[in-house]
């Protein structure tokens, strides 16, 4: 089990839509480098070769949902957690 669906989710409510999806796209592109930073990948990486495989659109749903998350925040939805709990069940469907 990893926690990175939920990194995800709190990296754009923590750091807006702007700066959580710069985050997540660099977290992207240092796997697509070959950079071992997903779960499940060898230890020297495989780059282009995972991210065209099955998990490619989980990966790239990372970015709106980032970006829902963070738009949902700048919008006052992370100062009461049942709307925050909300905004994070909102997200959440797009890269599941």
């Amino acid at each position: 089990m990893t926690m990175q669906s939920l990194v995800v989710l709190l990296v754009g409510m923590a750091f807006g839509w702007r700066l959580g999806v710069a985050t997540v796209l660099l977290y992207l592109f240092e796997g697509l480098l070959g950079l071992p930073v997903f779960a499940g990948t060898p230890e020297k990486g495989i780059g282009l070769a995972y991210m065209a495989g099955p998990t490619g659109g989980y990966l790239l749903g990372f970015v709106p949902a980032a970006a829902l998350t963070g738009w949902l925040a700048e919008c006052g939805w992370d100062r009461s957690s049942w709307r925050a709990a909300i905004a994070l069940s909102l997200a959440t469907p797009l890269f599941s």
